[in-house]
């Protein structure tokens, strides 16, 4: 567990770490991650709130496959935030993303 910026907690490892079979969901998730988080870098850069709810929304979906819940919901908070145009609270949201989603760990 770790604490983000919003002080909450989330877990880093997916929960799939002790299924043989679910750990290579996770292990794709982790290998597409790095440059789905590119992705949302460049469009954070441009001020595209429509491309950066996309790739929160893309990446949303994998992480709750791969078993990282909180991530998941972490990626939707960021998904309604540019959804919202809401640049306060999406910013910091989209720090964390990309910060989190480089230490998740699948075991």
């Amino acid at each position: 567990m770790v604490n983000m910026k919003s002080e909450t907690k989330i877990n880093l490892i997916s929960c799939y770490w002790n299924d043989p079979d679910l750990i290579e969901v996770a292990d794709v998730f982790l290998s597409d991650l790095t440059q789905s988080l590119q992705k949302l870098q460049n469009a954070l850069k441009k001020e595209n709130w429509e491309d950066i709810g996309q790739v929160a929304h893309y990446i949303k979906g994998g992480a709750a496959s791969a078993g990282f819940s909180d991530y998941a919901g972490l990626c939707a908070d960021l998904q309604l935030s540019a959804q919202k145009g809401d640049m306060n609270q999406m910013l910091p949201l989209a720090d964390d993303v990309i910060s989190l989603g480089r230490q998740l760990r699948s075991c």
